[in-house]
């Protein structure tokens, strides 16, 4: 084992990368997104989800060429978010850019 990164956070589920050697890793009970250093495995910047996320990808993210502008995070639990009009929607996404240093919020859909 090369090592292990201190309190990421609560619930680690999926992990995809960066073109910069980071990692982002989902974290289901504490509802959050954390970025860590894949070398010094230190947490770099974390940012709340809502309601549970579950999955993440960052496009190329599972690949030797990762894209490192842009992460959507699906969110499992997210029922009475939004005005219910048409058919009810229990899941969302939210698009965040990850080309800085911190990751920043850009789009929250259902």
């Amino acid at each position: 084992m090369y090592g292990e990164v201190k309190k990421p956070g609560l619930g680690p589920l999926h992990t995809e990368f960066d073109n910069k050697g980071n990692a982002y890793t989902s974290m289901f009970v504490s509802s959050e997104i954390v970025k860590w250093n894949i070398k010094d495995l230190k947490v770099v910047d974390r940012v709340p989800t809502y309601y549970s996320v579950g999955h993440l990808t960052v496009a190329h993210g599972d690949t030797k060429t990762p894209n490192g502008k842009y992460l959507v995070a699906y969110n499992k639990i997210t029922k009475d978010r939004y005005l219910p009009t048409g058919p009810e929607l229990s899941q969302s996404a939210q698009l965040y850019d990850i080309s800085g240093d911190k990751m920043q919020l850009i789009l929250d859909f259902p």
